[in-house]
């Protein structure tokens, strides 16, 4: 991504390029113009969230009438959040940190730097019995049949066909670690998928036996036909259309075999090995062999990215958790900010609970590159809806639309808050999905002083 630069005015002088480091350099004020490249209009370097999150700004001099004004409107502002507290009216109201609503424009320049596209690979590794399977896809069939893709014996060649699958993730620290969902960073394999698995391997097995025996039953076929071929070409008595009659049988059986050869099943099969599958003990497991981010603006590929490790991943079944850390142990780009967790400690200790009416924002990858990739390189998407129902201690329902490759997605209120992490929804419908209640996300992110 590039690096963004910045011009200011001194004195009616126009004076730059600068990057944020250089801006930390010199005496810029809150109302010092500032333009940046693609920008509209010069605009006041307090009104720029990334120079006023970043940048210590200087209050510009103001007369003696202006600095009077100035302090009159900060008692007033002060009684206001009083009053607002029941402070003079004996009542209180749950500490909510003060923040300036966003639009979702302000929210997705601010907050989208830090979303990035999740991409891994894997394949799935099955052992039953004394014998060892490799495949790339798993997945359901009518009635909850199990079917397996690339199923072989050799795992270099599950490796070179492994396809990649991706989500969506977002940087909580400054030294580039990372929060999404545990089936996005770390696939796992239920018991129902597991015994799934044992069926189709004795399928496949048994396909391969079938075949072997149809392939036996051809071959013994044309010999016979070869064998009379001979036979009636030295029998001068013979009509020479029985002689043709037999070329095309023999010509028939060479094209089955030949076109059967290439769906023939590529296991080994055998009546010891099918009795193996069937009683001995299944282990299916994935193996991921490549993990990596991308930023928005990067073009997705299998040789780009930012490495990155598990650090950590939640216990409960229930809380779809993955804490990643990224090679480089930093924020890769200085845009990218990390991001607010106050929301989620404020709800786990009871202040600021989420409420019907309140909008939500989520930032995403839906589909993945194919709806994410432009002529710019990778963007997110933001979609917006409101709270639907407070499920139970683990999922948060909203209204807000998603798709496939979302999973591990930011949900942020309207000051761009963390609130939520989409893990998951409703297969009949866009609109209704889940993420993770902000006080499981508290609780995991806990032990790393997040």
């Amino acid at each position: 991504m590039e690096t963004q630069h910045y011009f200011i005015l001194d004195q009616n002088v126009r004076k730059g390029p600068y990057t944020l480091n250089d801006l930390r350099q010199l005496p810029i004020a809150e109302n010092t113009p500032v333009w940046t490249p693609g920008a509209g209009d010069w605009q006041a370097a307090a009104t720029i969230p990334d120079l006023a999150a970043n940048l210590v700004l200087l209050r510009p001099r103001r007369s003696k009438a202006a600095a009077w004004i100035g302090v009159i409107a900060a008692l007033v502002a002060v009684a206001v959040a009083l009053w607002s507290t029941g402070m003079f009216r004996g009542t209180s109201r749950p500490a909510v940190a003060a923040a300036t609503s966003l639009n979702n424009q302000q929210l997705y320049n601010r907050l989208s730097p830090g979303v990035v596209m999740i991409q891994q690979q894997y394949i799935y590794a099955a052992r039953i019995g004394d014998r060892h399977y490799y495949f790339n896809e798993l997945y359901d069939g009518e009635e909850g049949t199990v079917y397996l893709g690339g199923l072989t014996e050799d795992s270099l060649e599950a490796v070179s066909h492994a396809e990649p699958v991706q989500g969506t993730g977002f940087f909580v620290s400054a030294d580039g670690k990372l929060l999404t969902n545990r089936h996005v960073a770390v696939p796992g394999v239920s018991a129902r998928e597991e015994e799934g698995v044992r069926n189709a391997v004795l399928r496949d097995l048994q396909d391969r036996t079938d075949e072997r025996r149809w392939t036996d039953s051809m071959n013994i076929q044309k010999r016979a036909y070869d064998s009379a071929l001979v036979a009636l070409r030295r029998d001068t008595t013979i009509d020479p259309a029985s002689i043709t009659d037999l070329q095309v049988k023999i010509s028939d059986i060479e094209t089955m075999l030949e076109e059967n050869d290439d769906q023939v099943p590529a296991l080994p099969a055998d009546s010891a090995t099918i009795a193996t599958v069937s009683k001995g003990a299944v282990e299916v497991r994935k193996i991921v062999i490549d993990l990596r981010v991308f930023l928005p603006g990067s073009t997705v590929d299998n040789n780009g990215g930012i490495a990155c490790t598990v650090l950590a991943t939640a216990d409960e079944e229930e809380v779809d958790l993955a804490l990643l850390q990224t090679s480089t142990h930093a924020l890769p780009d200085t845009s990218i900010r990390p991001f607010s967790l106050s929301r989620i400690h404020s709800i786990a200790g009871g202040d600021a609970q989420p409420q019907m009416s309140e909008r939500l924002v989520l930032i995403g990858y839906n589909a993945g590159s194919d709806l994410s990739s432009t002529s710019d390189g990778i963007k997110p998407q933001l979609t917006e809806g409101k709270i639907s129902q407070n499920t139970d201690s683990y999922k948060l329902m909203y209204t807000i639309p998603t798709l496939p490759g979302s999973s591990g997605s930011p949900v942020v209120d309207e000051k761009g808050r963390l609130v939520a992490v989409n893990y998951a929804g409703i297969a009949s419908t866009q609109n209704f999905n889940y993420g993770i209640q902000p006080k499981q996300v508290a609780r995991f992110l806990k032990d790393w002083k997040l």
